[in-house]
């Protein structure tokens, strides 16, 4: 059975960013309700830096429909997410193929700026450059 998929909101100041932990089985909806609730936290701005830990995330067996929808519902938040840095950590370097599928989905098309990384590290380094 699939674990529903939770999320943590942390803001960091000095340099700003908020840190989204994710776990549980990935779905369109719950990635849209995700979003959603994101705008709606007091510190949050557009173009402020977003560190989406997915390490916890399944997102392996994503089926290709959900995967559009994420994709469609993320190219509808241009006006929230422009000119944003997104560093996404992944689970592991085969879960890159999924996140690959969803950037040429989105390609061009978005005003925000994502890279996916395996190591939290470094994506903290990229993201607070």
């Amino acid at each position: 059975m699939d674990e529903k998929v939770y999320w943590s909101f942390q803001n960091f100041r000095s340099p700003d960013y908020v840190l989204i932990s994710t776990g549980g089985s990935f779905t369109d909806t719950d990635f849209a309700i995700m979003l959603d609730e994101l705008y709606r936290q007091d510190y949050w701005r557009p173009m402020m830096p977003l560190l989406l830990d997915e390490s916890r995330l399944d997102i392996s067996s994503v089926p290709a429909e959900q995967l559009l929808n994420a994709a469609e519902y993320f190219l509808d938040q241009n006006a929230w997410l422009a000119y944003t840095k997104i560093a996404v950590v992944l689970g592991s370097p085969s879960t890159m193929r999924v996140t690959e599928r969803f950037g040429q989905a989105v390609g061009s098309q978005t005003k925000a700026v994502v890279e996916a990384f395996v190591d939290r590290k470094q994506a903290q380094n990229w993201l607070l450059v």
